[in-house]
């Protein structure tokens, strides 16, 4: 009797195991909400620690799957809750392109101040119930204050669904020489006038922009590829490739200010 006992104690114990080695386990996820479970993962945001007023970009993995394990169609929208518009600022972005790994293009993402929304536009196979892939923005948010001043960083919690990441936000120094105080400025201190960096926010949507720097025969640096007359005596100035510096920059770019170098040349054209 000891021994029928013991069996039967050991075949229920087998039965419960088998039953949880049968559970889907790929259906997992941090978040179920909406019909899905959602799954964040690997957020980071570039570069970090972060200069207040700087552009930075974010990437983010993602694994979704139904709950119902039916297939996911066109049009369906997955809704992501986020505080990413407390943080950095240039919102909402729209429409960035989610691709599958053969390079078709399979679903939007559109990122508000609270919300990250993946949008199924191309038709998914009918026993394809998951959704996965990655975000990235490229270098388009812009850091806001979050609390940070100079000398004194902060550090803040940037969160979707239940997956987050610390993200710390610098002030930086004032540059010698900058200032209004009537202070006597660093002989070192360079100063750009014109807007240099304007092409920031036309690289998201060009790839390979280009900004070209033209010395001519007065001295004057031009910028953004416009040309005007310089003396009428001289009439129109009529661009020479040869001459130009061209900086090719992919799709979501970023000028980084401190590489930025110029050489001043005077060039006498009576010389020539």
């Amino acid at each position: 009797m000891k021994i029928i006992k013991r069996f039967f104690a050991l075949l229920v114990a087998l039965t419960f195991m088998l039953g949880l080695f049968s559970t889907n386990c790929n259906v997992y996820a941090d978040t179920q909400k909406d019909g899905y479970n959602i799954s964040i993962s690997n957020i980071s945001v570039s570069p970090n620690p972060v200069n207040v007023g700087a552009l930075a970009s974010l990437k983010f993995d993602f694994n979704i799957y139904t709950l119902a394990q039916n297939a996911m169609n066109v049009g369906d929208t997955v809704t992501l809750s986020t505080n990413i518009g407390t943080m950095f600022g240039n919102l909402p972005i729209t429409d960035l392109p989610l691709l599958a790994q053969n390079g078709e293009q399979i679903a939007t993402a559109t990122i508000t101040d609270t919300e990250i929304k993946l949008t199924v536009i191309s038709e998914f196979p009918t026993d394809k119930n998951f959704f996965s892939g990655s975000v990235y923005t490229g270098g388009r948010l812009k850091a806001l204050e979050n609390g940070a001043t100079a000398g004194n960083p902060s550090t803040k919690q940037l969160t979707i669904e239940d997956a987050s990441t610390n993200v710390t936000f610098n002030v930086p120094p004032t540059v010698p020489g900058t200032s209004t105080g009537g202070g006597t400025p660093d002989p070192n201190t360079r100063t750009i006038n014109n807007r240099l960096l304007e092409k920031q926010g036309w690289t998201s949507g060009y790839d390979t922009a280009r900004i070209k720097l033209i010395a001519n025969q007065i001295g004057s640096l031009r910028l953004f590829n416009t040309y005007n007359n310089i003396d009428s005596s001289f009439g129109t100035y009529v661009a020479d490739e040869s001459f130009m510096v061209v900086d090719k920059i992919p799709g979501n770019g970023v000028i980084d200010e401190s590489t930025v170098t110029f050489t001043a040349v005077r060039y006498n054209w009576m010389e020539v």
